[in-house]
């Protein structure tokens, strides 16, 4: 019962910062509970024809592969019993109910932690868990994207409950109960985001070390041991994403495990070799920033384009008036996308482009750019999720100033948060999967996919929120500020 009144407290304070910040989008109280743009059409639309038409399609009807089921799954058992606005709104309501489950059992986690390695019985010790549950509602980011129709609120939420389940597996319960448990939530995360298969390494890894340090089995039986728990930890995976390989196999006469490629069938190979190039000079695609080259080069004017071409990108080879003479072709081909000649003239100029940059910058053009996409991707106001501006009636200083604090608490977590996983890291080898959320994220956004677009970045926040809350307690602790002995845990 404390349980649900927590969670139900936790739930309560995110639903109101959701109506904040939706109210300050337009300054007047909101009348709906999502945000439906950018990627939500993707998500949602095939759901919503396949209901209207029986085919699983998007755009032009056709049979899709594009973007995975999941994502929009919830929204479409809500919208076999309602309409299309109220099913979006249960889907905020989810997210935040499974955002909100998520942070009390990281609450606990932390508790549980701190309990192991300092060995304490103080009934004091809850104040960890309510710092935490704390933290996790006045820092707006964790809401930030809880009311939009994307990936990320769910996935945040599964990796959270993964990795719960997981340390309890690693310390705790080492069972086959345990096992499936966490694998379900990491099957959860891979659904919502792919990307996020390669921890299925890492568990197998564990796997591999703990059994071949288990001096009493044979060689055979620590392999068998080994190759039985990576098989059921992917059981749920392949039970959960058989049904969307037969459908596409039967389709497309493809095995398409996931989805069709990276971008999900967005864009055709003169964009993409766009984006390639783009990300490769370690620019931003986003065109919605002012600040982007993504902005500049598409013209989207509307946006009110600030960006420059920096120095560093041009050189003997890549000049400005190349960079323009192709922002031309480009921009005309959008107008004319069935002209097959220009297209070609498009996709060979910016591969022209590239080996120019190269030409340039022979020993730089593999390290720099990671390096400004991981820039980017950390480094910007940390409350870019606020809609205020000085143009809004209802602005004013009390929003200003939380728009501060909120930068603030950014900061704080994304400085002191690795600090704090990686100082727990060398106390507990066990929490290793906290501190390899984080550490992921960035590897396989900026230096694998060389993408900086700042909501990816939203998985790692209750990680480093954790990490954060960690150092602050193991400094009061060395300084004996806090001193305990043992501790009362939360069920």
């Amino acid at each position: 019962m404390k349980k649900i009144i927590i969670i139900t407290i936790i739930f309560i304070s995110k639903l109101i910062s959701v109506i904040y910040l939706l109210y300050l989008e337009n300054c007047q109280f909101p009348k709906t509970l999502y945000s439906f743009s950018g990627d939500a059409t993707s998500y949602i639309m095939p759901w919503e024809n396949l209901i209207q038409t029986g085919s699983y399609s998007w755009a032009d009807n056709s049979p899709y592969a594009g973007r995975m089921p999941f994502v929009g799954l919830p929204f479409f058992l809500f919208r076999l019993f309602f309409s299309f606005e109220t099913s979006l709104n249960l889907v905020v309501l989810l997210q935040l109910l499974l955002s909100s489950i998520s942070i009390y059992y990281m609450g606990v986690l932390l508790q549980k932690i701190i309990t192991k390695n300092f060995n304490n019985n103080d009934k004091r010790i809850s104040i960890l868990f309510w710092s935490y549950v704390i933290f996790s509602i006045i820092s707006l980011y964790n809401t930030s994207l809880d009311y939009h129709i994307l990936s990320e609120s769910l996935t945040t939420s599964f990796l959270c409950l993964f990795a719960y389940s997981y340390y309890i597996y690693l310390s705790e319960k080492r069972n086959i109960k345990q096992l499936l448990i966490f694998s379900i939530f990491l099957t959860l995360s891979i659904l919502w985001k792919p990307y996020y298969g390669l921890l299925y390494l890492l568990v197998g890894i564990e796997f591999l070390i703990h059994n071949f340090s288990n001096n009493y089995l044979s060689f055979y039986n620590k392999l068998k041991k080994t190759f039985l728990y990576s098989i059921l930890s992917f059981s749920p995976l392949i039970i959960i994403d058989t049904p969307w390989i037969i459908r596409n196999y039967i389709t497309f006469n493809k095995f398409i495990p996931l989805q069709k490629d990276i971008y999900a069938e967005y864009y055709e190979d003169w964009y993409l070799e766009y984006m390639y190039f783009t990300k490769k000079i370690g620019e931003s695609i986003v065109f919605w920033d002012k600040r982007s080259f993504g902005c500049y080069f598409e013209d989207f004017n509307e946006f009110g384009c600030e960006y420059k071409l920096p120095n560093r990108i041009l050189g003997n080879n890549l000049t400005k008036e190349k960079i323009e003479e192709q922002k031309k072709l480009f921009l005309l081909l959008k107008k004319n996308p069935k002209d097959s000649l220009l297209k070609k003239r498009v996709i060979d100029g910016f591969r022209n482009l590239f080996n120019d940059y190269i030409k340039d910058h022979p020993y730089s053009y593999w390290i720099v750019p990671p390096i400004i996409h991981i820039k980017r991707f950390l480094f910007h106001s940390g409350s870019y999720y606020f809609p205020l501006h000085k143009n809004l009636p209802c602005y004013n200083v009390v929003h200003l100033i939380i728009k501060l604090v909120q930068s603030l608490l950014y900061y704080l977590c994304l400085i002191l948060g690795f600090l704090g996983l990686l100082k727990l890291l060398f106390k507990d080898n066990k929490s290793f999967i906290l501190l390899s959320i984080p550490t992921y994220t960035i590897i396989i956004i900026c230096i694998v996919f060389l993408l900086d677009e700042f909501r990816y970045f939203h998985p790692s926040y209750p990680f480093l929120s954790f990490g954060m809350l960690f150092l602050f307690f193991d400094i009061l602790y060395r300084f004996k500020i806090f001193k305990i002995f043992n501790s009362k845990k939360i069920n």
